[in-house]
């Protein structure tokens, strides 16, 4: 019992530290404003929101910088 609980903690320990960082490289391809003065480890607290993991998997497979306009394109539009 002590075990699987020790396991369980780990599993969600190193999901906490891949997702940490995975969100951090997303905001920095996309040139987030302020993302340098933030460390992968301040995302963590994400992976503890209920339900939420499917999303945030899903927001970091799919967007990338293509998936916004640049100053340039917006300055187009208006």
């Amino acid at each position: 019992m002590i075990i699987d609980h020790l396991f369980q903690i780990e599993i969600l320990r190193l999901k906490m530290s891949n997702f940490g960082i995975a969100f951090h490289n997303l905001l920095k391809r996309i040139h987030y404003p302020g993302i340098n003065q933030y460390e992968p480890y301040n995302f963590d607290w994400f992976v503890y929101q209920t339900g939420l993991e499917p999303f945030l998997t899903w927001i970091i497979n799919n967007l990338s910088d293509e998936n916004f306009l640049t100053e340039d394109e917006l300055t187009r539009f208006d």
